[in-house]
């Protein structure tokens, strides 16, 4: 019998590599090209509201709601529905 994965809590971890991590995933659940560079778009959008050596353990939820506002002031709603796959990404490998 197989044993299950355990993910290892890494509180270093920066947004760049949360997001390389994320597209790693992507990849490994074989996930379509095209879906893959929606998701690497997305990042564009992280980096310009976020610097990306901050922590992803310092992203907080008052700070997450302020940058989903920002997308919607400023980009279309369904950034904001990747940008929410992306965060619940985070928060479901780093528990």
């Amino acid at each position: 019998m197989m044993k299950k994965l355990q993910m290892i809590r890494d509180d270093f971890l920066t947004l760049e590599e949360g997001c390389n991590k994320c597209l790693d995933n992507c990849r490994a659940r074989n996930l379509i090209e095209g879906t893959i560079n929606h998701y690497r778009q997305s990042y564009v959008q992280f980096a310009k509201f976020f610097d990306m050596q901050t922590k992803v353990s310092d992203i907080t939820e008052k700070v997450y709601r302020k940058y989903v506002v920002y997308l919607r002031e400023n980009y279309i709603t369904m950034l904001c529905n990747v940008s929410r796959t992306i965060v619940y990404h985070y928060i479901k490998v780093l528990k």
